[in-house]
């Protein structure tokens, strides 16, 4: 189960850099639907945890990993190169 939150992580950092390009590097409204969908899958989650099926568990976790992982390599790698932009 926790392969699939890496496996998510990884591809994450590819699509949601992707799909902020294509915004024309407009990396806030990529990131408040990525923050606002994870919540909604964190929420269901804990109130239905024991009742989900384990290959539905798997895809919550990749999603969650897409979305929280590919976040967080997009902040981490555009602050470092904003950073490094300024004379």
């Amino acid at each position: 189960m926790a392969t699939s939150y890496e496996v998510g992580n990884l591809f994450g950092g590819l699509a949601l850099g992707f799909i902020s390009d294509f915004f024309y590097a407009k990396r806030s409204p990529v990131l408040v639907v990525a923050i606002f969908v994870s919540f909604t899958i964190c929420f269901l989650l804990t109130f239905s945890y024991k009742t989900i099926a384990p290959g539905m568990f798997g895809t919550a976790l990749f999603i969650l990993g897409l979305l929280l992982g590919g976040m967080h390599h997009i902040l981490c790698v555009t602050c470092a190169a904003d950073l490094g932009a300024h004379k």
